[in-house]
C-alpha cells in the first residue's frame, strides 16, 4: 500500500519545492544585485528612447537606496488640462507650462520583485529536466531579463497615473487597472510556469499527465521448461 500519491504532478511538486528554496537563496544572496544593476541600466536605455525623453539619467538611486524614475512626457501631451493642473498651470489665459517628465520614487524591494521570475523559472525547468535543457533555460532567461525594464517602466507609469488621478475614459481607466494588476501581481509569478510549459516538453508531460507510475508487469504463466524444473524440485524434496 502506497502512503504517498504516485502521480507525475506530485513528484514534480516535490522536486520543484526543493529547487525553489535553493534558487531563491541563490537569487537573494548572489544574483539580486547584478539583476538590479541590469534593470537599472536597461531601464535607463529604454526610457532614453521613449517619446519626449530628455538628456540625463532616467533612473537614479537616492541616498536612502530607493530608486528614482524619471518618465518622459511626449510633447503632444504637454497641453493636456490634467497635466497642466499637476504642473501648477492651467490658469485662464496663461501660457501652458512645459511638462517634460514625471518623477517617481520607489523602494529597492519593490523593484526586486520584478526580478524574482528568473529563479522561479529555473526551479520550474530543473524540476522536469528534458532534452536541450541548457538551451531552453538560456532562451527563457534571456526573455525574462529582456522584459524586466519594461515591467518596471509600466509599474512606474501605472503608479504615477493612479497617484495623480490622470483623466481618462472609463474603458481606458479599466484597462490601466487591469494592466497594473497583471504586471505587478500576476506576471512575475505566472510567467515562469507558462514559459517553462511552452519551452520544455518534459514539463508539459509532468504537469498534464494523469497516469500513475507504471506497475511491475505481472508474471505470466510458467513455460514448459519451468514446469519441468518445478516437478524436479518437488521430486527431489520428497
Amino acid at each position: 500500500m502506497r502512503l504517498l500519491p504516485d502521480r507525475p504532478q506530485f513528484r514534480f511538486l516535490l522536486r520543484a519545492c526543493g529547487l525553489l528554496i535553493g534558487m531563491l537563496l541563490l537569487w537573494w544572496i548572489f544574483l539580486l544585485d547584478p539583476l538590479l544593476a541590469w534593470v537599472r541600466a536597461s531601464g535607463d536605455f529604454v526610457l532614453g528612447w521613449a517619446p519626449g525623453a530628455v538628456e540625463g539619467p532616467h533612473i537614479t538611486l537616492t541616498p536612502e537606496g530607493n530608486w528614482m524614475l524619471r518618465l518622459p512626457v511626449p510633447a503632444a501631451a504637454e497641453a493636456r488640462t490634467d497635466l497642466q493642473r499637476i504642473a501648477g498651470g492651467g490658469a485662464p489665459n496663461a501660457q501652458p507650462k512645459k511638462v517634460r517628465s514625471f518623477k517617481m520614487e520607489t523602494s529597492r524591494t519593490k523593484v526586486a520583485l520584478f526580478t524574482v521570475a528568473l529563479p522561479l523559472f529555473w526551479a520550474v525547468m530543473l524540476a522536469a529536466p528534458g532534452k536541450k535543457l541548457p538551451r531552453m533555460m538560456a532562451y527563457g532567461s534571456a526573455g525574462i531579463a529582456a522584459a524586466m525594464p519594461f515591467t518596471v517602466t509600466l509599474y512606474a507609469m501605472w503608479t504615477i497615473r493612479t497617484y495623480f488621478h490622470i483623466e481618462s475614459t472609463p474603458l481606458t481607466g479599466f484597462l490601466w487597472s487591469v494592466a497594473g494588476y497583471v504586471n505587478g501581481e500576476v506576471l512575475p509569478y505566472a510567467t515562469p510556469l507558462f514559459l517553462g510549459l511552452w519551452l520544455n516538453p518534459a514539463l508539459r508531460t509532468q504537469v498534464f499527465s494523469w497516469a500513475p507510475a507504471a506497475e511491475p508487469a505481472p508474471d505470466g504463466p510458467p513455460t514448459r521448461r519451468e514446469r519441468k524444473r518445478q516437478r524436479r524440485r518437488g521430486d527431489a524434496g520428497r
